[in-house]
């Protein structure tokens, strides 16, 4: 069958849209985000007086201070803080013997920001105290942020050492470390006529070296 140029591109264009088609719901089908459920849990003591603080979901709930520009809150909350009493010196009133200063307890509001560059902040306030500052130790210095860029059409072309043209559009989508294309050529040949060639390619995704 004699294929010409016209044909060779409308039958390109229809398979390439077929291709995206098939690509797409592949992304959709295979790549579906795990999906975490939040549920309230319950206040858990551990030692030395540390607290895993109780889990209560709220779409709702708004950070007490305000945040970073662009942040946007992830988790919010408050942690109630009793002082440790002082000892006093016994005064001239109370020559009994030394007396307990009791301090009255501290809310603490916080909120962990998403930031726009993709990164966090602990964000920390209190109605009853100044908060004078602190340090936020991120213990995992990268987080991994999944591109939504999975979709590459483009166009190749080729020409062999006996005249042989190879051009037509091609086409590649990513789904975790796969990446499969397909390659829609029109062959043409100085003797021979004109034929249709589509290749399929499957790749897996190495990690390169560090720049």
């Amino acid at each position: 069958m004699n294929i010409t140029f016209r044909t060779g591109i409308i039958a390109g264009l229809v398979c390439l849209g077929i291709g995206i088609g098939i690509g797409t719901w592949a992304t959709i089908a295979l790549s579906k985000p795990k999906i975490i459920t939040v549920k309230a849990e319950p206040q858990i003591n551990l030692p030395n007086g540390a607290k895993a603080l109780a889990v209560v979901p709220d779409a709702n709930a708004k950070p007490a201070h305000a945040l970073p520009a662009g942040a946007k809150a992830n988790r919010t909350g408050d942690l109630i803080i009793q002082p440790l009493p002082t000892i006093l010196d016994p005064i001239p009133a109370n020559p009994g013997g030394p007396i307990s200063n009791a301090l009255p307890r501290v809310l603490i509001d916080w909120t962990l920001a998403d930031m726009p560059d993709g990164s966090q902040r602990m964000i920390f306030s209190s109605p009853d105290a100044e908060i004078v500052g602190g340090i936020d130790h991120p213990v995992q210095a990268t987080r991994k942020i999944e591109s939504d860029l999975v979709h590459a059409v483009g166009w190749h072309i080729g020409r062999g050492s006996d005249g042989t043209k190879r051009y037509g559009p091609s086409y590649e989508f990513d789904w975790k470390r796969i990446r499969l294309g397909a390659d829609l050529s029109l062959i043409t040949r100085p003797t021979i006529r004109n034929e249709i060639e589509i290749t399929w390619r499957i790749l897996y995704r190495i990690r390169g070296a560090s720049h």
